[in-house]
C-alpha cells in the first residue's frame, strides 16, 4: 500500500544515514562518545513526544553531560570535530528511525519492510562505495567474511529481534534497557578496544544515560514513540 512504501523509505532513509553516520564518526572518536552523542536523538524524540514539560528538565540534564565531553575533549583537532559532527548525524538519523520505525510496525507486521528498506539502504550506498573502495582489497574472502558478519550482527539480526520485541515488550520497558546504550558502548570500548576515557568522559556518559532513562519514565502513557535498538554495540 501507498502507506507502507511511504514507512518503508522513511525507514530506509533513517537506516542508511544513521548508519553511515555512525561508522565514520567511530572512526575518529571512541565509541561510548560516539553513541552517547548518538543517543541524543532518541532523547530529543521522547522529549518533544513525551507530553510533559519535566522532559526539559532531563534534555538540560544531557546538555550538561554533552558539555562535558566538549570539556573533557578539548584540544579537539578536525578528525576529532568531524567525528562529533558525524556522531550529531547519526544522532538526528536515529530520531527519525524511531518514528519511520514505529510507523512501519503498525503497518506492515513482519519483518518485510525492514528487508525492503535494508535493500533500498544497500542499493543507494552500492554507488557511493564503489567511487571510494579498493575493489580489489573488497573482493578478497578475508574482508567479505568481514563484512558479512558486521552486517549480520549489526543489522540482520539487532533490527529482526528489535521490530519483534517490540511487539511484545512494553515501550516503557524497552526503553529503559535501551537508553543504558552509551554505557555499554564506553565499557565495550574499554574491554574490546583498549579505548581510554578520562573520569569527565565516564560522568558525562552517565549523565545523559540518566536523562535518557529520565525522559521515557516521565513520558505520558502512549505518547513517546518507540525507543532506540542497541544495533551498535
Amino acid at each position: 500500500s501507498r502507506d507502507a512504501w511511504k514507512a518503508t523509505l522513511a525507514l530506509a532513509a533513517g537506516l542508511t544515514i544513521m548508519n553511515l553516520a555512525f561508522y565514520n564518526a567511530i572512526a575518529h572518536i571512541p565509541l561510548g562518545i560516539a553513541v552517547t552523542i548518538e543517543v541524543l536523538g532518541p532523547l530529543t524524540v521522547s522529549v518533544l513526544f513525551g507530553g510533559r514539560r519535566i522532559a526539559w528538565l532531563w534534555a538540560l540534564l544531557a546538555f550538561v553531560g554533552v558539555s562535558l565531553i566538549a570539556v573533557a575533549s578539548g584540544g579537539m583537532g578536525p578528525a576529532d570535530i568531524r567525528g562529533f559532527l558525524f556522531a550529531a548525524v547519526a544522532a538526528a538519523a536515529w530520531g527519525g528511525y524511531i518514528l519511520a520505525s514505529s510507523r512501519l510496525a503498525n503497518v506492515l507486521p513482519r519483518l518485510d519492510g525492514l528487508a525492503v528498506a535494508t535493500l533500498i539502504g544497500a542499493v543507494a550506498t552500492a554507488p557511493l562505495a564503489a567511487l571510494v573502495v579498493d575493489a580489489h582489497a573488497a573482493w578478497h574472502w578475508s574482508t567479505l567474511a568481514v563484512a558479512s558478519a558486521v552486517a549480520l550482527m549489526s543489522s540482520v539480526i539487532p533490527y529482526s529481534l528489535e521490530l519483534s520485541s517490540l511487539r511484545r515488550l512494553p515501550p516503557g520497558t524497552f526503553a529503559i534497557v535501551t537508553c543504558l546504550s552509551p554505557v555499554i558502548a564506553a565499557l565495550a570500548g574499554w574491554a574490546i578496544l583498549d579505548q581510554q576515557l578520562t573520569w569527565l568522559h565516564y560522568a558525562a556518559i552517565v549523565l545523559v544515560s540518566v536523562a535518557s532513562v529520565g525522559a521515557v519514565r516521565t513520558a505520558l502513557p502512549g505518547k513517546a514513540p518507540y525507543p532506540p535498538p542497541l544495533d551498535h554495540v
